[in-house]
């Protein structure tokens, strides 16, 4: 590459951009915020009741509710990388690409809260599964991350959705044996059991969970043509770039095989389901912004002296820049 591209990528990389981008993300939104009052409605439904929307009916309180979720996730996201270095690189660009990119549809700062809640709930699992890497004695850990996810079902099922996936990524840590799962399901149980013995809910309330046939005609009815290309551009971007990665990865020792596998895998399965369980895509789209923008700046640090690094992770910087104007202008 030339003098000037160098220039570019060194800038890139930089928390100055970094600093630019989140900064873009978390302000405009508050721009546009009597757009919040007619943001469509989520289906945010869980095994007892509505999400947290029912409880938090103020838009302003949600904004400011989302934006420090979201905050919280971005930290840590920023602990994930700077103490196991799963994307092998210093820079916190992916911290300013995902501020930006949820920044750019102000339906997600002023929707239910739900979705920055799954995201930050993931996030914190993320650690606790790399935090017990090859360590079979810590249940307790396995036991707090499904409670977690347990406790999240009640408001919105889309938590369940990563009780298989972490499962999956406590095998791939090596801890898991017949105590870890017994704790795992049990920490699914207690967060129900709680409530039915505490007489707080009957049985009877629980509902079962919905899945609606992908219908494009009722997608466009029911969000905003912004929000359809940010969740496009996301599912395509995060599945390329992730099975693009994995080719690499494969090369790595096998620690880091198995820390970029639990993102791998979490970003496959969180794009797939914006797409299958679309009246939950606003739920699913917070947290797949920020699996994005991790394996975005993986690929730009895999190909950081080839053009098609730069290029891809500008071209995302651009797409959700014009999506952010977009929603300004309209």
């Amino acid at each position: 590459m030339k003098k000037g591209e160098l220039t570019y990528v060194k800038f890139l990389r930089s928390q100055a951009a970094t600093t630019l981008l989140l900064a873009a993300g978390l302000i405009v939104p508050w721009l546009v915020y009597s757009g919040w009052s007619q943001t469509p409605t989520i289906d945010q439904t869980g095994a007892i009741a509505t999400a947290p929307t029912r409880y938090v009916a103020d838009p302003t309180t949600r904004g400011v509710l989302n934006q420090l979720m979201m905050v919280g996730a971005f930290i840590g996201l920023w602990i994930m990388n700077r103490r196991y270095s799963v994307l092998r690189t210093n820079s916190v660009i992916y911290v300013g690409l995902a501020g930006l990119a949820f920044g750019s549809v102000p339906m997600l700062t002023g929707a239910s809260i739900g979705g920055a809640l799954l995201a930050l709930t993931v996030v914190v699992g993320v650690l606790m599964m790399y935090s017990i890497y090859d360590r079979k004695a810590q249940t307790p850990r396995v036991f707090l991350l499904f409670f977690l996810l347990g406790c999240g079902s009640c408001g919105q099922y889309a938590f369940l959705v990563y009780a298989p996936v972490f499962l999956i990524a406590t095998a791939q840590m090596r801890c898991l044996t017949m105590r870890s799962l017994l704790a795992a399901i049990v920490g699914l149980i207690v967060p129900v059991w709680l409530l039915v013995g505490f007489g707080v809910i009957d049985l009877q309330e629980i509902r079962l969970p919905q899945l609606g046939v992908v219908q494009p005609r009722r997608m466009i009815e029911m969000y905003p043509p912004s929000t359809l290309v940010c969740a496009g551009v996301a599912i395509v971007a995060g599945i390329w770039l992730t099975l693009v990665n994995i080719i690499k990865v494969y090369g790595f020792n096998a620690r880091s095989r198995a820390l970029n596998g639990v993102l791998s895998i979490l970003t496959l399965i969180t794009a797939a389901m914006a797409l299958v369980d679309w009246m939950r895509l606003g739920v699913y789209l917070p947290l797949l912004l920020c699996l994005m923008a991790m394996q975005a700046t993986l690929y730009l640090r895999l190909n950081v002296d080839q053009r098609k690094g730069y290029l891809t992770f500008s071209t995302l910087i651009l797409l959700y820049l014009c999506i952010l104007i977009w929603n300004v202008v309209a």
